[in-house]
């Protein structure tokens, strides 16, 4: 990524993980969980994507 030209300019950065295990845990590093907790619970990315999955296929019923 190459900075902006203008010094008042924002940018965003997204982690992202490419093919990681399949049993890996993904979770909230400790320093940015405070004493309220964690807004995402750890999963690993097998579980992830099945709740992904089941957020966004239509059942074949609805298909037709």
């Amino acid at each position: 990524m190459v900075a902006a030209t203008d010094p008042t300019a924002t940018r965003a950065s997204i982690a992202t993980f490419h093919l990681p295990n399949v049993d890996a845990v993904i979770a909230p590093m400790d320093r940015f969980v405070d004493a309220t907790g964690t807004h995402h619970q750890p999963v690993t990315p097998f579980v992830w994507e099945e709740m992904f999955l089941a957020r966004t296929r239509r059942p074949p019923a609805a298909r037709r």
